[in-house]
């Protein structure tokens, strides 16, 4: 068995991915270790995330090479732990550490005899029910100021719609189309619609390049900046994807469409049931201007939240 580190009171998060997925879904381990932090009265807490083998459970996973893994790494699990004001220290460990700190996240935590890692909403749930702020995701100075200057010409006054085109699962992708008319309602009320694009369709295809609206592809490559531009923006529009994550813990406004999708295990009712929310409702730690819309996003449904742009 590992030692245990007595050294340092500060508590340790581990995040293991053998048995833990790199995929937005840290959003709720990540928050719900912050929320452990705050519960145990402490100010910081470390990250130390253990890449020494890879979960392999899920379809997807199957897929992804070795060098997609490491990818996400270090542009997504990093990213997401960029925004998260309260982690001390972050650190990748490519061999089992032979010293366990004291003070650990998941309680108990070994990545021999106790590896598994909780990332389910329901632990958020937790978390705000027992009074702590869970919608702690913020952007960086420097990235404000980026952000800042890349829309300086629109004067504070835009919209960001980030739209999904992923390799996996494309049920769920954005109505792209029917996105792009409602850019052009979204100009007509003097505000810029910027598009914030899926990752997998910035580094491939770049399908949404097609149309003829703004493109903010390095948007969709730092975590950090693209939390920026929704917390400057008028207004966010988001369909069922793993942004998702970003906005529901943090204070951007945003409207979510297509919660439900159906034929999607990930989008069904059941699926919310278990995270505690049901169907036309939503996750009680939201604001008055976060919304989940259980609408398929339509052009029909997307003109009725123009009110909502302010």
């Amino acid at each position: 068995m590992s030692n245990i580190s007595q050294s340092d009171s500060t508590i340790t998060a581990y995040y293991d991915l053998k048995t833990a997925p790199i995929t937005f879904d840290f959003c709720q381990f990540i928050v719900s270790a912050a929320a452990y932090t705050v519960a145990k009265g402490q100010k910081y807490f470390d990250l130390v995330v253990l890449a020494d083998g890879f979960r392999n459970v899920t379809v997807r996973e199957k897929q992804y090479t070795l060098s997609e893994r490491r990818w996400r790494v270090w542009n997504l699990i990093l990213e997401i732990a960029k925004v998260v004001p309260s982690i001390r220290n972050v650190s990748i460990s490519v061999t089992a550490p032979a010293v366990i700190a004291a003070n650990s996240y998941p309680k108990g935590y070994h990545p021999t005899y106790n590896p598994q890692i909780p990332y389910d909403i329901p632990l958020v749930r937790k978390a705000h029910d027992a009074g702590i702020d869970v919608r702690l995701f913020a952007p960086s100075d420097y990235a404000m100021t980026a952000a800042s200057r890349l829309t300086a010409d629109s004067s504070g006054k835009f919209v960001t719609i980030t739209l999904r085109k992923a390799d996996y699962e494309a049920i769920r992708d954005s109505r792209v189309e029917e996105w792009y008319e409602f850019s052009l309602l979204v100009r007509e009320r003097g505000y810029e619609p910027i598009i914030i694009p899926d990752q997998d369709d910035a580094l491939g295809s770049e399908s949404i390049n097609k149309f003829d609206w703004r493109v903010l592809n390095v948007a969709a490559m730092s975590v950090d900046l693209r939390l920026a531009l929704y917390n400057q923006a008028a207004m966010n529009y988001v369909t069922n994807g793993g942004a998702i994550g970003l906005f529901i813990y943090s204070k951007a406004p945003f409207m979510w469409y297509s919660v439900m999708v159906e034929g999607s295990a990930v989008a069904s009712p059941e699926f919310y049931r278990k995270q505690g929310v049901e169907v036309g409702g939503k996750f009680p730690w939201l604001g008055e201007n976060q919304e989940m819309v259980w609408e398929p996003d339509t052009l029909e449904n997307l003109k009725k939240s123009l009110s909502k742009i302010q």
